[in-house]
C-alpha cells in the first residue's frame, strides 16, 4: 500500500545521507543472494547504480563511502559481474559497473575516485 511505500522511501533517503556504506553494503548482500529473487536482485543494481550516478551530492553516494569501502565495492561488483549467470541480471551489474568507471575515471571530479582521498590517476 501508499503508506508503507511512502515509508519505505524514507527509511531509504535516510540510509542515503546516514548510512552510505550500510546501505550500499546491504544492496550488495542483496545483488549476490542466490535466494532472494531476481527481480529484487535486479532492483538492487538499479538502485546501487542510481548510488553511483553523479548529481546532486545526496544522491551520490558512491562519494560518501568511506575510502577502502569504495575500493571494497568496485571489486565486488567486478567479482559479481563474473560470476552471475543470470543475463538480465549480469547486464544490470554491468550497468552499474559502468556508471561507476564514469567517475572514477574523471580526473576533473575526484568524489568517485578510488585512491584514498585523491584524485585519479
Amino acid at each position: 500500500d501508499n503508506a508503507s511505500r511512502q515509508k519505505a522511501e524514507t527509511a531509504y533517503q535516510q540510509a542515503k545521507s546516514g548510512e552510505p556504506d550500510g546501505l550500499t553494503i546491504g544492496l550488495l548482500a542483496v545483488l549476490g543472494a542466490e535466494d532472494v529473487e531476481e527481480s529484487v536482485r535486479r532492483y538492487a543494481a538499479v538502485l546501487l547504480r542510481q548510488m553511483c550516478e553523479r548529481g546532486a551530492a545526496k544522491d551520490f553516494v558512491f562519494s560518501r563511502l568511506a575510502d577502502p569501502r569504495k575500493l571494497e565495492v568496485a571489486t565486488e561488483l567486478l567479482r559479481r559481474f563474473e560470476q552471475e549467470a543470470a543475463p538480465k541480471l549480469q547486464r544490470k551489474i554491468g550497468e552499474v559497473i559502468s556508471k561507476l568507471a564514469e567517475h572514477v575515471c574523471d580526473k576533473e571530479d575526484p568524489r568517485g575516485s578510488l585512491a584514498p582521498g585523491g584524485p585519479n590517476g
